[in-house]
């Protein structure tokens, strides 16, 4: 094969840009209860946040978040992402304990609720998602099975 002839291509390397995500304040629940907290919604909260407590109004659909210590009873770790300013927060045993079913990811715009809280309202789902699945339904008890009996 003769190479004098081939050309080689003009690439022009894509080097980023900040997303959208990562400088509008937003919480996104992804399927299981992991929270990732955009590092705008974290610097709602205050300077070095470490741990958080998190708490649900039932009437208004709203979950609630502010910082804590680690000594806080029912706090939780405010981690960080190897790669990006985002932070995680493991809300697994929250969402369960108030009977609520995350089957899908959702992205909700963060709020500030007054004395040091911030957070957002289940029923306030970003506009790409489906409004149908804005509020997360009440965890189901699994029915008893039914066996089948030979005559």
């Amino acid at each position: 094969m003769d190479n004098t002839t081939a050309t080689t291509p003009n690439f022009e390397f894509f080097q980023g840009t900040l997303s959208e995500s990562s400088t509008r304040p937003q919480i996104t629940v992804r399927r299981g209860g992991l929270m990732v907290i955009t590092r705008a919604a974290v610097d709602m909260l205050g300077d070095a946040v470490t741990h958080v407590q998190l708490a649900y109004d039932g009437k208004t659909g709203t979950v609630g978040i502010r910082t804590a210590t680690e000594d806080t009873a029912g706090a939780y770790r405010l981690r960080t992402q190897p790669k990006g300013p985002s932070r995680l927060v493991s809300g697994k045993r929250f969402f369960q304990h108030h009977g609520l079913t995350v089957d899908k990811a959702h992205t909700y715009t963060a709020e500030t609720f007054g004395n040091g809280i911030v957070g957002f309202r289940l029923t306030a789902v970003e506009a790409t998602e489906p409004a149908a699945d804005a509020t997360p339904a009440p965890a189901k008890k699994a029915a008893p099975r039914k066996i089948k009996t030979a005559a």
